[in-house]
């Protein structure tokens, strides 16, 4: 499951990480609930992370959330759904 991938690391496995891979996984924990916040429901979210979205040059949001650089366009396209921007 997704929330497994997005978890902050406990105290005793916070050292193992470096500082670039903490923030990016604190960054994907904020984008889901900020989509959680949109949607309203985790089912909605997860279908919507998983559809291509030509707003995304098709791509599917989920597979652009291993960079801070694609988890930003995620949240702008996120931003104008909440805005009620089509995309």
């Amino acid at each position: 499951m997704i929330r497994a991938d997005i978890a902050a690391p406990d105290k005793e496995g916070l050292d193992s990480y470096d500082s670039n891979t903490n923030k990016l996984t604190l960054t994907r924990e904020d984008l889901y609930k900020f989509g959680y916040s949109v949607f309203e429901d985790m089912t909605s979210l997860e279908r919507w992370m998983h559809k291509k979205n030509g707003a995304l040059a098709h791509s599917r949001p989920i597979d652009l959330l291993n960079t801070p650089a694609g988890i930003e366009e995620v949240q702008n396209i996120l931003g104008r759904i909440a805005h009620g921007v089509y995309s």
